[in-house]
């Protein structure tokens, strides 16, 4: 159903504590049509309460747009996702509309803005001459960057032509204060290739909160293209969720064939599109006394999948629990509990992540059940055929005695 209401809002009611926890699963920035190919922003919606919580969902923009659910339910620790689809005014003159958006409950209001609706075709161009053509655009709309921090850019040159597009010169409207690295200039765009533009930033500390356009421009000869992406500088920013991490590997450390402690690897992806720089990794719970090295401090780019090693040196290897985590200028971004132990290291079970020691042993266990129940079975097939054989040569026995017993009453009554 198309709305046009003056506000737009979503309205939870319950008893008890109504708190909710959101996140956007969609792009903040998207293109659509005039009144055709909407926009489409997806929420996650968790009910962080202690009872049923009804959610009210009233939609309005000041231009149309559709909600996947008008009214829902969500128990304690629910989930729900409500899609949002907006198109551009007819009537409208502007390239860019902004959503606003108030969630509403018992305890608090929430409100979330950064959501934009774009013209089709806003902020990629492109130029055609002959059979030679230049394509620009910007992987993203929108990215959000904290003061102080680095983050790249990516940009994507096609050229969909015939002919090869040759000393290709790169420039950009950004400002001077962001001190932007340009790609090197005068490389040749093959026919039907695409490459990869990055473009570097570094955002002073001081630099004022707001969204800035960051326009690069790419020319061949005659022809030029531009793209643009917008940056929302923000004084504070949350990493919560940013990160997930994984254990690889838990292995020996050696040093010259002697064994000197853990290794440990883990794979940490970025779920989000900001660069995350200055990672720290702690390592709490075990004694003082561990020496700690390797990747503890790391930087991690946008959509980016990265290994970080880290050598833990000890020569005790008694049971230990240890809690792994990622954190972010005193923020946890992400955590991991494990177990290190064993009486020594070595291919017996010197390491054991969370609850794997029993599942070790269970399995060491199983192998040795099993192979106790075959020798058993065997044993038990051997003592089976030898009984069958000694029953079957006392049949012979008795068999033989009554042949004999049969011959010698014969011979008699001859």
């Amino acid at each position: 159903m198309k709305l046009s209401a003056l506000t737009l809002c979503i309205l939870l009611f319950g008893t008890g504590f109504a708190g909710i926890t959101l996140k956007l699963n969609s792009a903040p920035v998207q293109e659509a049509g005039i009144g055709t190919n909407p926009a489409h922003f997806e929420f996650k919606v968790t009910a962080d309460s202690t009872e049923t919580v009804r959610v009210k969902v009233a939609t309005s923009a000041g231009w149309y747009m559709e909600n996947s659910d008008k009214e829902f339910v969500i128990g304690p620790g629910g989930v729900k996702y409500v899609d949002l689809f907006a198109t551009i005014p007819e009537s409208g003159s502007s390239d860019r509309y902004p959503i606003h958006l108030t969630f509403e409950t018992s305890d608090k209001n929430y409100y979330y803005s950064g959501l934009y609706v774009e013209r089709e075709g806003t902020g990629t161009s492109s130029t055609t001459q002959g059979s030679a053509q230049l394509e620009l655009k910007s992987e993203y709309r929108e990215i959000s960057v904290k003061q102080g921090e680095t983050q790249t850019l990516y940009f994507l040159i096609r050229n969909p032509g015939k002919e090869d597009l040759k000393n290709v010169l790169i420039s950009g409207d950004i400002s001077p204060r962001l001190d932007p690295e340009y790609p090197v200039s005068g490389f040749t765009v093959y026919a039907g290739e695409t490459k990869t533009l990055p473009v570097k930033i570094r955002v002073p500390k001081d630099y004022p909160e707001g969204y800035y356009t960051l326009t690069l421009k790419a020319a061949s000869g005659e022809k030029e293209a531009s793209a643009s992406v917008l940056l929302n500088v923000r004084e504070k920013y949350s990493y919560a969720g940013s990160l997930s991490m994984t254990v690889v590997a838990l292995e020996q450390y050696k040093e010259e064939d002697q064994v000197k402690g853990y290794q440990l690897v883990l794979r940490v992806k970025n779920n989000e599109i900001t660069d995350i720089s200055n990672v720290e990794v702690h390592v709490d719970g075990v004694p003082m006394d561990w020496e700690i090295e390797g990747d503890k401090l790391f930087g991690i780019k946008g959509s980016e999948l990265k290994e970080i090693t880290l050598r833990i040196k000890t020569d005790d290897f008694s049971r230990q629990k240890a809690r792994i985590s990622l954190v972010k200028d005193g923020e946890e971004i992400a955590f991991k509990e494990l177990t290190l132990g064993g009486e020594e290291v070595g291919i017996t079970g010197a390491f054991y992540v969370g609850g794997s020691l029993l599942v070790g042993l269970m399995v060491v266990g199983l192998v040795i059940a099993a192979f106790l129940y075959v020798r058993q079975k065997n044993q038990a097939a051997e003592e089976e055929e030898e009984e069958k054989t000694k029953n079957y040569l006392k049949q012979l026995v008795e068999q033989a005695k009554t042949d004999a017993s049969t011959d010698e009453q014969i011979e008699h009554e001859l």
